[in-house]
């Protein structure tokens, strides 16, 4: 096979060798202006003429020889005898000198025959011999020597000079290749060039034949599509080369006028089908298809404009279209082959021969190369080798479709005998679901009498509490994971082991929050086990970190791992821990033991289904479906373990962003107290400790510790000041209490400065009631890693005489423009700094600007524009450090729950009277 390099470099050289010879001067000697014929040469290329260019198409013969004969001919010398595209007429002059001592006469080649018109005149002095009309225009019959090429007998006797004209027009390309033979020169030449065109046809007219008995054999369109193409192909070559217009139709001039563009476009629309078919490129590279497309649309092009608007136009697309397309085809190939494609690689070596041919062709044209049978016709030689590979392509292209047909026949069988095997393990798994679902019906009552057992345990310390709760809803879980995968398997649009829990969807779940419960779990059935230590290690860095998991199978994930851990110690004693830590955007729960450890060759194949190892009766379900569900969260599990020294599982997941009520730290200010209620003391000693921990006290920090609901009324109550300031770590159960923490929240107007330090924090009753209330959520088992903050102290700027002056008596917020003008007549009757704003918007400006102290009495009504409540504004305020704050309201004081920042609830009046 070649390398890609290779190929690469092969396809650039193909590609660019004939441009570059083409475009490569001829590094040869200025050649003599008038064509000496002496008896050493038998044969002249001619190529030093002179040329006249007439536009107009104006000048004939006559006019030419008047302007010599005023010496006024605009002649100039050219060694360049490709005129390229246009519509002129050119003038060609070949002075001919007979040196020789021999009188036979000449034959001139003119070796272009697409030329359309062709008129040679011949002069000796003044005196014209012999004219020529002819052209491809012309019928075949007007040529005065039927030949492929222009041929032209011309009398030249010895010691004259003879002058040649040539008459050229063409809407294609304007080509003068010319040469002076001897009679026998020619013919001993012609007959080499005849012999190998025929055998160029001999070997393409075999291919089609042999393959076209193919195609009817074995019915692959691949070979339909090469015999179009080699045999148009070969039409074209012998179009290029005038032999069609001298055996297959002489006498029809019009058609071949348009030949060429009408071949070119057939043969190229069969090139790029059979390309299409023989490379299977939509297979292989979809994205370059395109380019074989672009080929099918400029074929179709040169067919119809060949046919229906055949001009300059329609020529000069034909030459660049045939140039252009093999530089598509190639590349098309080349990747192929880097893709593994066989038949590409005859394909490419193909065309490969086929440039090679033309490259050399074009060497010999340019002196770089001897002239012999190779190099005369390399282009044939090269298009025969070309359509040889070709048809060997297709015969492997054959012999891999029977091999891939073998193979597909046994993998079918394979498939049929593992289809098989799958049924009777569908059977045994059926049973098993059956067996599940059983379960999960007759669980059911007992665990409805346990959860209306588990709902009267208030007297239980809280410990026990989390325990049993944790306990049965695992048991609930499980029986209604159960029941899940056994329906959805009966409904087809599921199965009894896919390893993700139907009715689960994953979310952020605080990972700490999920494995703490499954530890103490563990610890519970293995408490039999005292040989056996399992340990949780939660710190500091495990807070607050998410992932989106499905909670229940999670549980079951980080379960199904401790009980690998703890079943592989057998006999022994040993020691299993869980830890969970973050790391370069990844969580981390890691389950190790110290136990025997498993033997790399085993290690390899556990995670595969129905791999186990150390368990007797194991079904190697459990690392399978723990794997799939990490892989499903986006995560991996990986196993390491060293033999004699244990095991580790290490489970990784991406971290997601904590939701909105979560606290990250907690931040406290200098000066203000915190309030913990909570019934368990435990839980008051940890809060205590951690304050003293930071020297609260030293800055100001106030700790009150409660464990009643009355206690906290009291409270707030009697410090009302300090009560407007305070944060409030609530616990929500309280033993004993009707009220929860929520409800007296609520009732005391509290909401966000509250946060809920509670195991219950993931019910959705809970979070429901936190978001209404604007309530954070700590879990309480996080208590003690939480970060706390205490805030820098702010020692206030001394206010200035000025400033004491301009204090204010009152402020008032309400949009009334009639109760703002009647408190403002009153404050000046009685002669009181006051200030009156429309919104909160105005009076948080200057407040920002300093303008208000915050001992100044603020009056807000209830309802402010936009809708926005007079009593959230006052709680903004309070957190300002304004104590003095009044609701003034048209409604009931009555209707209003007590709210701790607000000291009184008063009507519209000024509280300096009425005006």
């Amino acid at each position: 096979m070649i390398s890609s390099r290779m190929a690469f470099s092969l396809t650039v050289m193909l590609v660019c060798l004939p441009v570059a010879l083409l475009a490569t001067p001829i590094a040869a000697a200025s050649p003599e202006k008038t064509l000496k014929l002496e008896r050493s040469h038998t044969s002249y290329p001619i190529r030093n003429v002179q040329v006249i260019i007439d536009p107009s198409k104006s000048l004939s013969i006559e006019d030419i020889r008047k302007l010599e004969d005023k010496k006024v001919a605009e002649w100039h010398w050219t060694q360049r005898l490709n005129f390229g595209y246009s519509p002129a007429r050119y003038w060609l002059k070949v002075s001919v000198s007979n040196l020789s001592s021999n009188d036979a006469d000449w034959l001139l080649e003119f070796g272009y025959p697409l030329i359309q018109v062709l008129h040679v005149h011949q002069f000796i002095g003044s005196r014209q011999v012999a004219r020529w009309q002819t052209g491809r225009l012309s019928a075949f019959s007007s040529r005065p020597i039927g030949y492929r090429n222009f041929l032209f007998n011309f009398a030249a006797p010895k010691g004259t000079h003879t002058d040649l004209y040539v008459m050229l027009e063409s809407v294609g390309t304007v080509l003068a290749p010319m040469a002076v033979y001897t009679q026998n020169e020619f013919l001993s030449q012609s007959a080499k060039k005849t012999t190998a065109i025929g055998m160029y046809c001999g070997i393409i007219l075999a291919m089609v034949l042999y393959n076209f008995f193919l195609f009817i054999t074995i019915r692959d369109r691949n070979y339909l599509f090469y015999v179009a193409y080699a045999l148009t192909f070969c039409l074209l070559m012998t179009s290029l080369n005038g032999m069609t217009y001298q055996y297959l139709w002489p006498n029809w001039q019009q058609w071949n006028k348009i030949s060429v563009p009408v071949l070119a476009g057939i043969c190229y629309l069969f090139l790029a089908l059979f390309t299409k078919s023989f490379l299977e490129t939509k297979k292989l590279v979809p994205s370059l298809d395109w380019g074989l497309d672009t080929i099918l649309a400029g074929a179709i092009f040169l067919i119809v404009g060949g046919l229906f608007h055949y001009g300059l136009f329609v020529n000069r697309f034909t030459s660049l279209f045939i140039s252009a397309a093999p530089l598509i085809a190639l590349p098309i190939s080349l990747r192929c082959m880097q893709l593994g494609s066989r038949t590409a690689t005859y394909y490419f070596i193909a065309f490969g021969c086929f440039f090679i041919g033309s490259g050399t062709h074009a060497a010999r044209d340019l002196s770089w190369l001897p002239q012999n049978f190779a190099t005369e016709n390399g282009p044939y030689l090269g298009s025969a080798a070309e359509m040889i590979l070709l048809s060997l392509g297709m015969a492997v292209r054959v012999k891999l479709l029977k091999e891939e047909k073998v193979k597909s026949e046994f993998q079918a069988m394979e498939a049929e005998r593992q289809l098989s095997e799958n049924k009777k393990s569908l059977e045994s798994h059926l049973a098993v679901s059956t067996l599940a679902s059983q379960v999960a019906h007759d669980i059911r009552s007992p665990l409805a009498a346990l959860e209306i057992v588990s709902g009267d345990i208030a007297q239980l310390p809280e410990d026990k509490r989390i325990l049993v709760r944790a306990a049965v809803g695992r048991i609930r879980d499980i029986a209604n994971n159960l029941l899940d995968r056994q329906r959805a398997q009966a409904k087809g649009t599921g199965n009894s082991l896919s390893p993700s829990v139907v009715s689960e969807t994953a979310s952020p779940r605080l990972l700490s929050s999920l494995i703490d419960p499954v530890v103490s779990e563990k610890r519970l059935q293995f408490r039999s086990l005292s040989r056996i230590e399992i340990e949780l290690r939660l710190d500091a860095p495990s807070y607050g970190i998410f992932a989106a998991v499905q909670p229940v199978e999670f549980k079951r994930l980080v379960s199904n791992l401790v009980n690998n851990a703890v079943e592989a110690f057998g006999d022994s004693a040993g020691a299993v821990s869980v830890s969970l830590s973050a790391h370069d955007g990844r969580a981390l729960v890691i389950v190790q033991d110290n136990g025997k450890g498993i033997p790399p060759e085993v290690l390899a194949k556990l995670g595969q289904r129905s791999e186990t190892h150390g368990k007797a009766g194991g079904s190697g379900l459990g690392l399978y479906h723990a794997r799939s569900s990490a892989e499903s969260w986006g995560g991996s599990l990986e196993l390491a373990s060293e033999v004699g020294k244990g095991t580790t599982a290490t489970l990784s997941l991406p971290l997601a962003p904590a939701p909105t009520w979560f606290v990250p730290e907690l931040s406290l200010a200098p000066g203000k107290a915190v309030v913990i209620l909570d019934d368990d003391e435990s839980i008051h000693q940890v809060w205590q400790g951690r304050l003293d921990a930071l020297k609260a006290g030293a800055h100001g920090v106030q700790v009150v510790h409660v464990s009643t609901p009355a206690e906290m009324r009291g409270w707030v109550k009697n410090e009302a000041v300090a009560a407007c300031d305070a944060l409030y770590l609530f616990d929500y159960e309280l033993l004993g209490q009707r009220e929860t923490g929520l409800a007296l929240t609520e009732e005391l107007g509290l909401g966000e400065r509250v946060v809920l330090v509670t195991s219950r924090y993931e019910e959705p009753e809970v979070l429901e009631a936190c978001r209404r209330l604007k309530v954070r959520l700590i879990p309480k088992g996080l208590a003690g890693f939480v970060p706390i903050r205490i805030q820098a102290a702010q020692a206030p700027a001394a206010a200035t005489p000025a400033e004491k002056d301009a204090r204010l008596d009152a402020v008032l917020i309400d949009d009334d423009a009639l109760a703002r003008m009647n408190w403002k007549l009153a404050a000046k009757r009685a002669g009181k700094s006051f200030k009156a704003y429309e919104d909160a918007a105005s009076f948080w400006a200057e407040l920002d600007a300093g303008a208000i102290s915050t001992d100044t009495p603020i009056y807000i009504d209830s309802n402010l524009p936009d809708g926005v409540k007079g009593e959230d504004v006052a709680l903004e305020i309070s957190r300002r450090g304004f104590a003095e704050i009044r609701l003034a309201t048209g409604h009931d004081p009555s209707t209003f729950a007590p709210m701790s920042h607000i000291r009184e609830v008063i009507g519209k009046e000024p509280p300096w009277g009425t005006t």
